[in-house]
């Protein structure tokens, strides 16, 4: 049945949460995070029976545009949602065509997608520095080693000690030392650092300096993206340490700046969230970045459901996605993602309609009212 024999009877606005393993603590830039994350979903039910969600927010201009349309003058399964402004239900319109359609969002955007990604380990925080005292590299060490056990066998680490935390030169050895210690115990694994733009072009040099016989894979955020920093940290890096990218664009949705420093050769790997800059968006820049140097990794950190519908990008686009993060998840309420397998850094999905998992309930919230 093609997707404009089916109407929108009802949208609305729900949320969900998940647990992580640990206490996360903080970055270089925020206070501790805390034991999990809850985050605001939309859902899209039809006339003909079918419920499709996804992270999002819709509004009441949504609403009032939506119930009673036909999906298919919102959704184009080649491409995505028809008009940014509905990006809100962006993920769960993917969702219920796929599932109207039968196949997984990966396969609709790719027919030929492996149903895997590799994911790296996104938790690794500063929980060396607790409102107990300092507990020491070992603190972090425990984290790393935990995950291991859960089956990541690629770090992405929080730096920036010193800028916020720590006295300069004291948290700049803590980073190195921390960096040091995973590089010595996993001497194969992927090592990112993200600083959260908390250095300067002098600091980040200086903390690549300290740590670039560690092999580090990519540095994430070391200051605010401009194309005039980036390219002179771009420059020492490819004197120093030609094999780290930089990574960057997480908090940025202007799409034609981040391609733009790409394309000038300022970054190499993009960052942004697939929820605030949009699921259809990051399909039209993956699609741009195929063929070139340019990758990306959608940011993903959150709530577990993230990673799952992230994987599905990577999966339909592996020559642009070389890795995505990863939440480890202590306990997940609200859905049911039987079927998506984590082991050894790779995440298998499942051959399942849409995203492959199953919205069994979410907590009620009003739809939003933007005025």
């Amino acid at each position: 049945m093609p997707l404009s024999e089916h109407r929108i009877k009802e949208i609305k606005c729900g949320a969900i949460r998940n647990m992580w393993p640990r206490l996360i603590s903080r970055n270089g830039k925020s206070p501790v995070h805390g034991y999990g994350y809850t985050t605001k979903i939309c859902t899209i039910t039809t006339d003909t029976g079918y419920t499709g969600w996804g992270i999002g927010v819709p509004d009441t201009t949504m609403k009032l545009l939506f119930e009673g349309t036909k999906l298919s003058d919102l959704f184009i399964p080649e491409k995505g949602i028809v008009h940014p402004a509905f990006a809100g239900a962006d993920m769960a319109l993917h969702d219920l065509a796929g599932k109207i359609l039968g196949i997984p969002v990966a396969k609709m955007i790719n027919p030929d997608a492996d149903m895997k990604a590799f994911v790296y380990d996104g938790a690794i925080y500063q929980s060396d520095l607790t409102e107990q005292g300092d507990m020491g590299v070992e603190a972090v060490m425990k984290d790393v080693r935990d995950d291991a056990k859960r089956g990541y066998v690629d770090y992405k680490v929080k730096i920036g000690r010193g800028g916020k935390w720590m006295q300069r030169d004291e948290g700049m050895k803590r980073d190195s030392d921390i960096i040091h210690a995973i590089r010595k115990e996993y001497p194969n694994a992927r090592i990112m650092v993200d600083a959260n733009d908390m250095m300067d072009v002098p600091t980040a040099i200086e903390m690549m300096e300290m740590i670039k016989d560690c092999d580090i894979f990519w540095f994430e955020e070391p200051f605010p993206e401009n194309y005039d920093d980036c390219m002179r940290f771009k420059e020492y890096l490819a004197k120093e340490s030609p094999n780290t990218l930089l990574a960057d664009g997480e908090f940025e949705y202007n799409t034609d700046h981040i391609i733009d420093l790409a394309k000038r050769g300022a970054l190499d790997v993009l960052l942004p969230d697939p929820v605030g800059f949009g699921f259809t968006q990051f399909r039209k820049v993956m699609s741009e970045c195929q063929g070139t140097k340019i990758m990306c990794s959608p940011h993903a950190w959150g709530v577990k459901a993230k990673v799952n519908v992230t994987a599905h990008l990577a999966a339909a686009f592996p020559g642009v996605v070389p890795t995505i993060e990863g939440v480890p998840e202590d306990y997940i309420e609200c859905y049911d993602e039987t079927g998506y397998e984590f082991s050894n850094g790779i995440l298998t999905i499942p051959e399942k309609p849409g995203f492959g998992m199953d919205l069994e309930w979410s907590w009620p919230v009003p739809i939003y009212k933007p005025y």
